[in-house]
């Protein structure tokens, strides 16, 4: 399930065509860009599998993990996870980033993982 978060380059016409190739592509428009969130919440309430792998499409992560990630999963764990090693972004990014996940990790009762994004 891909989505298009209202891009405006040729995305949606290259989606179109792979979904017209292969049964199994789904693809989802949005009229305009509404957000991340929306975007991963748009493609998991159009899944009907008993699993979802969510990840972005700059391929920061890499989708070969997946076979293994899946594995994991069939050996009983409810949720996997991704670590990035490096991050491909400039300084500021970083560090924005490393800030949010030190002032989530003071901020929960939950333990939340640095540099984990949404390669799930």
């Amino acid at each position: 399930i891909f989505v298009n978060d209202g891009s405006e380059d040729r995305t949606w016409d290259k989606l179109r065509e792979l979904a017209s190739e292969d049964a199994s592509v789904r693809a989802i428009r949005f009229s305009r860009n509404f957000g991340h969130q929306a975007a991963l919440t748009a493609g998991m309430k159009k899944s009907c599998g008993r699993a979802v792998v969510t990840m972005d499409c700059d391929l920061q992560d890499p989708p070969q993990l997946i076979p293994e990630m899946v594995k994991k999963w069939q050996n009983g764990a409810r949720i996997v996870y991704a670590r990035r090693i490096s991050r491909h972004d400039r300084k500021f990014k970083r560090w924005t980033a490393d800030w949010y996940y030190r002032i989530l990790a003071r901020s929960s009762e939950f333990n939340i993982p640095r540099d984990v994004g949404d390669f799930r």
